[in-house]
């Protein structure tokens, strides 16, 4: 429509309009502009990008769940096989975390154990454990021991236990091999990477066993000593000096009885 056919409002606002001042082009804009007609690209058509992904909005709303899934089924898959009961010897009521069992009753023992639970045994009661992601276990009449978890397959591989008095005896698996087992008593810590030994937590301290294999050993924040085949080191809480020697000839026979065991159902000890 020309000027001649505007209303009286529309020609005072086109007026306006024509007051104003040019805009200034953007140097920038000249420079590409300038460009574009040296290399032809004037009128070609352009695609504006932007840097946003084109994955749909559900794919990034999945990607936690997805994310807690992967954990998930990665620390299931990683669980090795735990405690069972292999043997339960004598009479008697054991304790597990304080609760009261009877020696004999094979499933409730076996529901109450896991990777923790402190387990008390009366005096004429031995308690066998074993899992095939550890080895063997054996837990002696009137001992007070804390269960170890068993080894992951690929991580947490790192597994604690206690034993607070009385004797516990282990012999560790093949699938044991990389793992290491630390167990503490009131006087010491002890440091397993495979072998069959026994841990005899006693009035006057602690005395280490071993069959077959090393270990380390040492007071609570003290260097450690190494314990090979056929050896003993004892720590005292009574002031006398650490003493090495022999093994302790009653644990030989029991040992060796326990590594043929672990040999028999799971391969030979490492």
């Amino acid at each position: 429509m020309s000027d001649l056919e505007l209303k009286p409002e529309q020609q005072r606002a086109a007026d306006r309009v024509r007051e104003l001042s040019r805009p200034a082009a953007d140097p920038a804009f000249r420079e590409r502009l300038r460009l574009d007609f040296g290399n032809g690209r004037v009128g070609s058509r352009r695609e504006l990008r932007f840097g946003v992904s084109r994955r749909p909005a559900w794919r990034w709303a999945l990607a936690p769940a997805l994310a807690v899934a992967v954990t998930v089924t990665a620390t299931a898959l990683n669980r090795a096989p735990g405690w069972v009961v292999a043997a339960s010897l004598g009479d008697g009521t054991i304790t597990v975390d304080g609760r009261p069992v009877s020696a004999r009753n094979y499933a409730e023992v076996a529901r109450l154990i896991r990777p923790g639970v402190r387990i008390r045994t009366p005096e004429g009661v031995v308690l066998r454990l074993a899992s095939a992601g550890l080895g063997m276990m054996e837990i002696t009449p009137g001992s007070d021991v804390t269960l170890p978890a068993v080894p992951g397959r690929w991580f947490a591989r790192t597994v604690q236990a206690e034993v607070q008095g009385g004797i516990a005896r282990f012999s560790t698996a093949p699938v044991f091999r990389g793992a290491s087992l630390s167990i503490q008593t009131p006087e010491a810590q002890i440091e397993v990477t495979g072998t069959t030994f026994a841990v005899l937590s006693m009035p006057v301290g602690t005395c280490v066993c071993v069959l077959e294999g090393r270990l380390e050993v040492g007071e609570r924040g003290s260097p450690m000593t190494t314990v090979g085949p056929g050896a003993r080191h004892e720590i005292f809480n009574t002031g006398q000096a650490a003493m090495d020697d022999h093994m302790l000839p009653p644990q030989v026979q029991p040992l060796t009885e326990l590594r043929n065991e672990t040999m028999r159902t799971m391969g030979a000890a490492k």
